[in-house]
């Protein structure tokens, strides 16, 4: 239990030698580090100061953002892909109904021919 200490056999375990803080801190005190424990440390510390000296760089004063203008504002833009999607779609059109159905291209804006389409449709 952290906090207790208890006598065994002549070693005093105190809450600086439980268990649980051998865990947390790597080491007990008055223990001696290995080369390899060294170096870890050192750059541990070293990279603990490069995040205090990041920090206190970083509270300068922030700059003003400057924003590009657009050429084409974003409504412009949907609505100029809105146009070629309808464009490319009375192409379509025209190509089947002159090139493959072998009838005059630009019967296919007649709203006759539309009519006529819709009926054989709710006729079946």
């Amino acid at each position: 239990m952290v906090g207790n200490s208890f006598n065994n056999s002549d070693k005093t375990m105190t809450t600086k030698e439980s268990p649980s803080n051998r865990r947390r801190s790597g080491h007990v005190e008055g223990e001696k580090l290995n080369s390899t424990q060294t170096k870890r440390r050192s750059r541990f510390n070293k990279s603990l100061k490069k995040n205090e000296d990041e920090q206190k760089t970083s509270q300068k004063p922030k700059k003003k953002i400057k924003y590009r203008k657009r050429m084409f504002p974003i409504i412009l833009r949907v609505i100029f892909i809105l146009l070629l999607f309808a464009g490319s779609l009375v192409l379509g059109l025209m190509f089947g109904y002159g090139i493959l159905g072998q009838e005059e291209a630009k019967e296919v804006l007649d709203k006759s021919v539309w009519q006529h389409i819709l009926d054989i449709m709710k006729a079946e």
